[in-house]
């Protein structure tokens, strides 16, 4: 790689970094006003844009197009122990001691959720049962159900506040009437003034949730451009290490393919939203151990990449045993935290920030794994 080469990758890597930054500040502002105007909780509204990894699905999709299913794979595992002790525990670090409100009941059932479903492929991986057809369907499968399920939430959440409020308009109006039913003139001019439901009151609730929704999209827009950018930047710049694909996948690529949901994280942090904390976390590592893993394992399968060789060498692709057990903890670690997270002790300042800090030296351990044993 030519100098030349080298300053344009890290000119490209600095302008994904301002992209990245501008989108999260963009994405967080947009979803809470879409969510507060819906009457629904943030988490909802969030889990489904903050937790597609589109970028995540582009590097994993080119790495089995070229031939490095070991490099996607380690993509996908690095990824899901990054979003948790890295970009949670950095939300965690960065969360205001003033307007920390702890996490809801919507946060702790997806918490356990994410748990059943990181059980599930770390007992696939241990067992060596991930890289077949079967499994795949499974996941994807299981992808879709999840899809639909928060889909039907919302729809849900929806029907119901907008059938409530019709319900609160109607009895506001019938009293406002018994109330000043007294006279004639006076029932008339309270006819008058009650506002009647119609075309302008449609257009501007419309025009209310349109806004924050292309804001929400546009931030979302920019947060997958920049992370495409800085993974595909990073790709060259760490091209000379003399690491392995699975490895290099699990970190330098899972580093910087991540950086958008540790941005998010501590915007959202700092602002006080614990349900995009939580939601960045959770539908990040869902869209990467079903969709993309799903792929990956289908991928695998059909050309016959896990073979065992008879010499006793590693495979050409797997998941070792310590990366399953370190993505299993992760997931556990997860809903301890948000289990525990409004109760009065994580209220006291400085708590949450040790808890961040302790997470983020689990990931720095699994770095180091990483680099060190695994890195051949």
């Amino acid at each position: 790689m030519g100098d030349f080469d080298i300053l344009f990758n890290i000119a490209a890597f600095l302008a994904g970094l301002s992209l990245l930054e501008r989108g999260a500040k963009l994405f967080v502002s947009s979803s809470t006003t879409l969510a507060r105007r819906l009457h629904l909780p943030e988490m909802l509204v969030a889990i489904l844009i903050a937790g597609a990894e589109w970028e995540e699905l582009a590097v994993v999709a080119l790495s089995l197009a070229q031939r490095r299913p070991a490099l996607a794979v380690g993509n996908i595992v690095g990824s899901s122990v990054a979003n948790v002790f890295g970009a949670f525990a950095l939300g965690l670090v960065f969360s205001t001691g003033g307007t920390w409100e702890g996490f809801d009941q919507n946060a702790k059932k997806a918490c356990l959720g994410l748990l059943a479903l990181t059980s599930l492929v770390s007992l696939f991986a241990l067992a060596d049962l991930l890289w077949n057809r079967v499994v795949a369907a499974l996941l994807l499968a299981s992808f879709v159900v999840y899809v639909v399920f928060v889909l039907w939430v919302i729809w849900k959440a929806m029907f119901y506040t907008e059938r409530h409020d019709e319900a609160e308009d109607i009895e506001s109006g019938a009293a406002a009437h018994d109330h000043l039913d007294d006279t004639t003139s006076a029932a008339t001019e309270s006819t008058l003034l009650i506002p009647r439901p119609g075309s302008a009151g449609k257009l501007k609730k419309f025009h209310h949730t349109l806004i924050p929704m292309l804001k929400l999209m546009c931030g979302f827009v920019a947060l997958t451009v920049s992370g495409f950018i800085l993974s595909h930047t990073s790709t060259h710049l760490a091209a000379a290490f003399d690491m392995s694909d699975s490895a290099f996948g699990a970190t330098v690529l899972s580093l910087a393919t991540t950086l958008p949901e540790k941005t998010l994280a501590v915007m959202s942090s700092t602002q006080g939203h614990t349900g995009l904390l939580v939601a960045d976390a959770v539908g990040s590592n869902v869209f990467l151990l079903t969709l993309c893993l799903g792929i990956a394992s289908w991928s695998v399968a059909a050309h016959d990449w896990h073979d065992h060789p008879t010499d006793g060498s590693l495979s050409f692709v797997d998941i070792s045993r310590i990366e399953a057990w370190w993505l299993w903890a992760a997931a556990v670690v997860l809903t301890i935290v948000v289990t525990i997270g409004g109760k009065g002790i994580c209220k006291v300042t400085g708590v949450r920030q040790i808890l961040g800090a302790l997470m983020l030296m689990a990931y720095g351990g699994f770095l180091a794994v990483e680099f060190t044993i695994l890195r051949g």
